[in-house]
C-alpha cells in the first residue's frame, strides 16, 4: 500500500508455495529501504511445526528459487513465533521458539539476505534456562555493531516475565541474560522491542496484573533508564485480553 492505503499490487500475493492442506501462520515481515521483504511464517507441511522464509522484491516477485526452511528439526517438534529483523551487511536474524528440547525455548539465527542460507552453524539458543518453563513469544531488533538483541516472555519462576539478551554478529551472547520487568508485577504477553542506532533499546510489554501497557529504556549493557514500572496508559485504557494461556 502506498501512504494513502492505495494497492501498489494488482492483486493479493500468496506466500507459501505449499498447495496442500497444510496450515500455514504466524507470519513475521522485515522491509528494507529498497522496499524489497523478507517474510517468515509458521508451516506445517511436513506433518509438524517448521519454520519457512521467501525474499520479494518490491513488485512482490520472489528472489529466492525456492523457500527456504530455517533449520531441519529432526525431533519433529514444533517451530513457531518467528521475528524478524534485518542486519546492516546484507544479512538478517531469525527468531522462534521451538519445543524440540521437550519445552518451549528461544532459538536465533543470522541468514544471508542474498539466498537465505545461514551463516551460523547451529542456530543458537537465546535462554539459558534449562527447566520445563515455557520461554516463548520472541523479539528482535539489531544492534549498531551488526549483532542482535532478543526479547521473550519467560515463566520459568511459574509467571511471566520479561528477559533480553544480546548477541554478536557470529553468535556469541555478549551478555547474560537480563529481567526487564520489575519482580513484583509479571508479564501477560510477549514483548516489543525497538533498538536506537545509539545503541539503546525501549521494549513493552503487557503487565499479567493490569493489563496496562508497560515501556522501559536499557542502555547497551542492558541498564534501566527510565523508572521501573512505568505504564504507558492509564487502568481505564487497559484492554480486557481474556483469559491467558498458561
Amino acid at each position: 500500500l502506498d501512504e494513502g492505503g492505495n494497492r501498489l499490487w494488482p492483486a493479493d500475493l500468496r506466500i507459501n508455495r505449499d498447495r496442500g492442506g497444510a496450515v500455514q501462520s504466524m507470519p513475521a515481515i522485515a522491509v528494507d529501504a529498497s522496499g524489497a521483504l523478507v517474510v517468515a511464517w509458521g508451516d506445517n507441511r511436513q506433518g509438524y511445526g517448521q519454520l519457512f522464509l521467501q525474499r520479494y522484491d518490491d513488485q512482490g516477485a520472489p528472489l529466492w528459487p525456492e523457500d527456504v526452511a530455517v533449520h531441519a528439526n529432526r525431533l519433529e517438534q514444533g517451530q513457531a513465533a518467528p521475528a524478524l529483523a534485518l542486519g546492516a551487511e546484507d544479512d538478517l536474524y531469525i527468531a522462534w521458539h521451538d519445543s524440540s528440547a521437550g519445552n518451549y525455548d528461544i532459538y536465533v539465527q543470522r541468514l544471508a539476505l542474498a539466498d537465505g542460507r545461514p551463516l551460523w552453524q547451529v542456530p543458537v539458543r537465546a535462554n539459558t534456562d534449562t527447566s520445563y518453563a515455557p520461554q516463548t513469544a520472541p523479539a528482535i531488533a539489531p544492534t549498531a555493531d551488526g549483532g542482535v538483541s532478543i526479547a521473550w516472555l519467560d515463566q520459568r519462576i511459574g509467571r511471566g516475565d520479561i528477559y533480553l539478551r544480546q548477541f554478536d554478529a557470529d553468535g556469541t551472547a555478549a551478555g547474560a541474560e537480563i529481567q526487564v520487568n520489575i519482580a513484583s508485577a509479571g508479564a501477560a504477553r510477549g514483548p516489543r522491542l525497538v533498538r536506537s542506532s545509539d545503541g539503546t533499546s525501549v521494549i513493552a510489554w503487557i503487565g499479567a496484573a493490569d493489563g496496562l501497557l508497560y515501556v522501559q529504556k536499557l542502555d547497551g549493557a542492558g541498564a534501566s533508564l527510565w523508572p521501573a514500572g512505568l505504564a504507558a496508559n492509564q487502568p481505564s485504557q487497559a484492554p480486557n485480553l481474556g483469559p491467558q494461556p498458561a
